[in-house]
Parts: structure tokens; sequence; C-alpha cells
């Protein structure tokens, strides 16, 4: 009898045991998941290429509408902020961007209420654009971000007396909602397509990747977001919005694919706010009741869908795989302001329950200043001569960095590290320069006396150089080469000016420069002709790179001496959609010698449509990249 206990005790204790170890097994594979899911969902997010893009660019707006640059800390990452309507004083409107995006994501928003006598402060999140961070970390990030900002205006005699409003989309709508859980100084609060709290969310979008299994990792999920953020992952934007009697307006597409309007969005948690002064717009038009597009203008929507078609012939016509400069030809023909037209009705709202907000708030309301924001216009830049330009490697030092890693280990894994001195800033003292590349590696940086800029290199070779970019200046600069992701490679270009460490920008290995600050991208050039002519140049403007259009239909008429292996269809007819007759079959293919042709029509400086010297017509284009 006795023994029977012992042994049934004895299997209990193994049962238990077991179930211990199970739970342990797969709550520490369950935690690994978890971070990696995670993490893989708050990347770094740079700016994007904005020749490939529709979006509105600040170098089309910057006479119109200058800004103040200005820095702040948040955490251990110093962000880049930017303050636009420097004569208005209506009041102050802190945008907070969307998780993707920067604070140029939001151009059009900007300028509207600048032109409306509005005080902008805009910012790039953590791990976003132009600030530091080697991720975006998650969604309590934005919120973060958004109470350094505002504690930093706090300190800022500029910003005194002026009333705070904020504006945030998506991620910063989730932030501005949620800043009234601090003590901060604030009149009224626009949140589009907000999210209550990091947890729905992170359900939510859980729940359509792994179904019902997404609940399993709950304890796991909510202990991660812990572990980065402390107590503010926790927070939701009800208990912050019942907390005061501050004005909010929330704004939701009723078929947002991103923030369920039904779900983990605020506007679903109406019947839970008491706040009196909460206002809601739910926008049911189909066009603008999505998450990214909720603010078009019916102009917007037709123009946007008209590009969506003929760019998914285009795709087609590529077999999707569209060359670079093609996209980029495609994209210069866009009307940029129309496809970023904002819906007037929606902003109106904005601007009345801005307007109402300093009532509330006992402030007196000024008129926006006649041209608030013109700048006096300089001349334009003078057209650079490209028989001034020459191979960028001839402006490389006679310098040699101290490189080590591990011959042994896959490209894909090897770590170079890269150590020099030079005296970057002309003030007669070497730098101390320290970089650290790997592949596709976000560990990867430069630091130049202790100050340090984040990279994200493709392909790194362990290449560095020092070269004289503008010998205008007493600085020479850090070019740091990148094979690509896909053979394209690049030089990555970083200036120090002794205080700041600044990413001036990249361009292609084959581009040429003039030593004097104009750089041009072997992409801009009519490569297989002669003479030679650009489409566009780079100069470079505050520590970065800006782009300048040139007019190449000048050379339009004019006869050049042809070289290399082309595409050429014959058309009798000078084509309105030259890419529908685009194909890369062998049978187009054709190889020129010296042979004297005529420019027709100029698309790009890979795409024309021409006169041979037999007299035959038609449409001769080149294979850009790999």
């Amino acid at each position: 009898m006795k023994n029977d206990q012992r042994r049934s005790r004895g299997i209990i204790k193994i049962i238990g045991l077991s179930i211990i170890g199970v739970v342990i097994v797969f709550s520490i594979i369950s935690m690994i998941a978890v971070k990696f899911v995670y993490d893989g969902q708050f990347p770094r997010y740079d700016r994007y290429d904005d020749t490939i893009t529709a979006r509105l660019r600040y170098t089309d707006l910057e006479l119109e509408y200058p800004r103040n640059l200005v820095s702040f800390k948040s955490g251990k990452n110093r962000l880049q902020g930017y303050v636009y309507g420097l004569k208005q004083d209506m009041g102050l409107v802190v945008i907070a961007h969307g998780l993707g995006g920067g604070a140029d994501s939001y151009l059009p928003q900007i300028t509207y209420f600048v032109d409306h006598g509005w005080r902008v402060f805009a910012y790039d999140a953590t791990g976003s654009f132009d600030s530091e961070g080697k991720t975006t970390k998650g969604f309590p990030q934005a919120l973060i971000d958004l109470d350094a900002a505002l504690t930093y205006i706090n300190t800022q005699a500029e910003f005194d007396n002026l009333p705070i409003m904020l504006f945030g989309h998506s991620w910063g709508g989730y932030a501005v909602a949620n800043a009234l859980h601090f003590d901060h100084e604030i009149s009224g609060i626009v949140s589009v397509s907000g999210v209550n709290s990091p947890m729905e969310i992170i359900l939510e979008q859980g729940q359509q990747m792994m179904g019902g299994l997404i609940h399993t990792q709950y304890p796991f999920l909510w202990l991660y977001q812990r572990i980065l953020f402390g107590k503010v992952a926790s927070l939701n934007a009800v208990d912050a919005i019942n907390r005061s009697d501050i004005p909010i307006l929330i704004i939701h597409g009723t078929e947002d694919e991103l923030v369920d309007y039904k779900g983990s969005s605020i506007i679903s948690k109406m019947n839970e706010i008491n706040n009196p002064n909460v206002r809601t717009i739910s926008i049911n038009e189909s066009g603008r009741n999505g998450h990214n597009n909720i603010f078009r203008s019916d102009a917007a929507i037709d123009y946007i869908n008209e590009i969506n078609t003929s760019y998914h012939e285009l795709f087609d016509s590529y077999e999707q795989n569209i060359p670079y400069e093609i996209n980029q030809d495609f994209y210069s023909r866009i009307d940029r302001s129309l496809a970023q037209d904002l819906n007037p009705d929606l902003m109106d709202e904005i601007q009345e329950f801005y307007l109402d907000c300093l009532k509330e708030a006992d402030v007196p309301t000024v008129e926006p200043t006649e041209e608030p924001t013109k700048a006096p216009i300089e001349g334009p830049t003078e057209t650079p001569n490209l028989e001034d330009f020459s191979d960028i490697k001839e402006y490389f030092k006679d310098y040699v960095f101290e490189l080590s890693y591990d011959e042994d280990l896959s490209y894909d894994e090897v770590i170079y590290s890269i150590h020099g001195s030079y005296d970057l800033n002309g003030d007669g003292q070497d730098d101390k320069i320290e970089v650290v590349l790997g592949y596709r590696n976000h560990d990867s940086y430069i630091e130049v006396n202790g100050i340090k800029e984040s990279m994200y290199p493709m392909f790194p070779t362990g290449e560095i150089h020092i070269i004289d970019m503008d010998s205008n200046d007493s600085l020479v600069e850090v070019a740091i080469f990148d094979d690509g992701s896909s053979g394209d490679p690049i030089y990555e270009f970083f200036s120090y000016d002794g205080k700041k460490l600044y990413h001036v920008g990249s361009i292609d290995e084959f581009a040429l420069m003039d030593g004097q600050g104009k750089f041009i991208s072997s992409l801009s050039l009519s490569l297989w002709l002669q003479p030679k002519f650009f489409s566009s140049w780079e100069e470079i403007k505050d520590n970065k790179f800006v782009s300048n259009k040139h007019d190449i239909k000048q050379y339009e008429g004019k006869d050049y001496e042809l070289n290399g292996i082309g595409y050429f269809v014959p058309l009798e007819e000078n084509p309105e959609d030259y890419y529908k007759h685009v194909t890369w079959e062998p049978e187009v293919q054709r190889e020129f010698n010296n042979e004297r042709i005529k420019l027709l029509n100029i698309y790009g400086t890979s795409q024309y449509y021409v006169e041979l010297q037999d007299g035959e017509r038609g449409l001769l284009y080149f294979w850009i990249g790999d």
C-alpha cells in the first residue's frame, strides 16, 4: 500500500515537473518569438527616394515656406525638429507623424496650417528620417517622443504665450490623444486614425497574422512592451481623454484598413469617454475612408486613380521590374501638388475646431499675416558645365584608413571595423573617425569625435575615403562605399563641422563631380550619346544634397553620335505613352557604332524618339542597372 502511494506521488511529481518544464520552454520560445516579431514590426525608416514617389518635396516649397531646424533629446536619441510660419502668432500646432514616415510626410497639412495663421512645430520621431535611433522601437515610443517635444517647446522663449494645439495621424494620432496623461499646457487636440492603446493594435494586427493563437502570446507581448517602455506601455487614450476637459476632435475612416474603425481605434470607444468637449468625424466617402487616403480631395482621388492606372500598365509592360530611371521619368511627370491636394471640407473643420479651442481658452484670434512665410527669392543656381566634371575618385585624398575584419566569415556575417584620424573641419586638429559596417546591420555607424550617426548599409565592403566635395569651404568629407542590394554601388557622404556630424546624402559610384559642391549622377547622363547632356544635378546646401532639374527638351531636334547596345522599336509617329511600346525582347536589340541620329523627342536620358541616319524613326531606349 505504501509503495503504491509512493509510486503515485512519484508519477504526480513527474507529471508536475513535466508540465512546469513545458510551460518554461513554451515561455522562453514565446518570449524569443515575441521579441523577433515585435522588433521586426518597428524598423528604422529613412527618408524615401523622392524621385520615385508622388509626395510633396520640401525643396519645391522652401522659398515660400522657410523653416528653422531645431533638435532635442528623447531618451538617448537626438530628434530633428522643424519650425514653420516663423512670424505667425495665433498659436503653435505640434504635428506627430505616422509610422513609416517623418515630418515631411505631412507637408500638405503643414503648409495649410501656416497659410491659416499658425506656427507649426513638426519633428521626425525616433528611428525616422533625420532623427537618431536604430529602430522606431514600438507604439509607445511615439508618446515618449511627443512628451520630449512638448518639454523642449516649454523651454524655448520663442514659443512663450503661444497656445499649443496637437495634430497627429495614425502613430501620431495615438500619441496626441495619450499626451493628456502628461502635464503639458495644451489647448486642443486633433487625433486622426488614432489607436487607443499599443496592446489593442498589436493584438488586432496579430489576429490577422496568427488568428486566435495571438491571444496565447498576450502575457509575453505585455511583458516585452513593459520591459521596453515601462508604465507608458499601459497607457490608453480613453483614460487620458477622461482625465481632462481639453477639447479633442477624433477623426477616423470607416474602412480604415490598418486601424479598425470598430476595433482598436479611439473612435470605437466613444461610449467609454465622458469628456464633454470631445467631437468626432467619421469619414465614409469612398476614396478617402481608409487610413492613408483620409485627407484627399475629390481632385486628388481622381488624379491618383489616373496615376495608378498608368503605373499598372507600366508595371505590366516591364514584367513587374521597372528600371529605376523609367520610374524616375514616370514620377517626374506627376503633379505632386494635385496628388497631395487636401480635402478642404475636412481641413476647414479642423481649422474651425482649433479656433473654437482658442475661444474656450479665452485667447484672442488674429488674422493670418499676409504672405507670412515669403522669403527673399534668390537667383537660380547657375547651371553647371559638364566639361567641368570628372570622376568622383579623382577627388579622393591620399589617405588610408585602418581596416580590420574576420576574413573567414561570409559577406552577410562579416563586420568591418575602420579607424582613422583626419582634419575634417579645417581647424588644424585631426578628428578621430570610427566606422563599423555590417551587411544590412542596424548596428552600423560612423562616429567622429564621439558624435555618432547610425547607418544601414546594404552591402558594405570596408572601402572608405576622405574626399573634398567642395573646395570653396574648409571641410573635407568621408565617403563610404556600399555595393548596393543588387549591384547598384553608391557612396554615402558624411560631413563634420566641429559640432555636428551630417549625412550629406548618397550618389552612385559612377557619378561625376566638379569639386565645387556639384554632382551629376550617371543615371542623369545621356551615356550613349555624344556630346553628352544631363537631366539633373545635385549640389550641397546646408550639409545636404539638393536636387536641381535641367531642361533636356532643349536638346531635341539636334544630331548626336550614338554608341552602344540599345533597343529600337520602329514607330512612324511619336508615341504619346512611350512605355506602352517598350519591350526587352532580343529581336529589338541593336548595336550602334558611331551612328548619327536626330533626337525628335526626349523622355529621359535613356529613352528617346529618334530618326536614324537612314531615315527610319522609332523608340530608342537602353537598359539601366544590373
